[in-house]
């Protein structure tokens, strides 16, 4: 089979005219600290108290770790994010019968969780600053209780920015009420694996995702 020579060109061309292939590996993540965990450890909300006693105080002190992921504007877990996604966007369908053939128009519009990786450093800040944000979510307790803090306190705006070969955004996501719902398992062993970095996977939910604003 020929290789038709002038379309390759033509895509060269083309690619070499818009800065070139994209690479996956440029991009930033953002995600400024919850309202909830930037409140002062010594100033609680009632929520945390459970029969008048304090409960989970030791990590709720630990809630200081929130300057460390504020130092530069989310700059603490933003370096430690070796892996992320741009989520997709999808329809939810209902099929409808009129004269033809059958139609199928869409009703609500969801929106994809979305995973995130981080490295852990050897003082497992990483993992406190998750701690915290799980635990002001909702307390536990000795007798396992389930207390939930409102929504509008725990929840933050996660940008995602795709970056150029300039460093510069050429395409980006903000999540709107983004938290963390899942965290997943750290395995550890005393048997030394190929790659044994020590790695935190986060899984988000979020009300919807907008466009951040996309460099001209």
């Amino acid at each position: 089979m020929a290789i038709d020579r002038s379309r390759i060109e033509n895509i060269r061309q083309y690619m070499n005219k818009h800065g070139g292939i994209a690479t996956s590996d440029r991009y930033l993540v953002m995600i400024p600290t919850p309202p909830l965990l930037e409140t002062d450890s010594g100033d609680r909300p009632k929520q945390y108290y459970d029969n008048g006693k304090p409960a989970g105080l030791e990590l709720l002190e630990k809630r200081n770790i929130s300057k460390w992921n504020k130092e530069s504007e989310g700059s603490g877990l933003s370096i430690v994010c070796d892996s992320a996604s741009m989520p997709g966007i999808s329809y939810q369908t209902s099929a409808i019968q009129d004269i033809g053939p059958e139609k199928v128009y869409p009703y609500a519009t969801s929106f994809e969780d979305l995973e995130l990786s981080f490295f852990c450093s050897e003082s497992m800040r990483e993992r406190v600053f998750f701690d915290a944000w799980f635990e002001s979510i909702s307390l536990i307790t000795e007798t396992n209780f389930p207390k939930f803090s409102f929504r509008d306190d725990y929840v933050t705006t996660i940008t995602i920015d795709k970056l150029n070969r300039r460093d510069e955004r050429a395409y980006g996501l903000k999540l709107i009420d983004a938290y963390p719902i899942t965290m997943a398992s750290q395995e550890l062993s005393y048997v030394p694996q190929a790659n044994d970095a020590f790695k935190l996977s986060i899984t988000f939910n979020y009300s919807r995702w907008v466009y951040n604003d996309i460099i001209e």
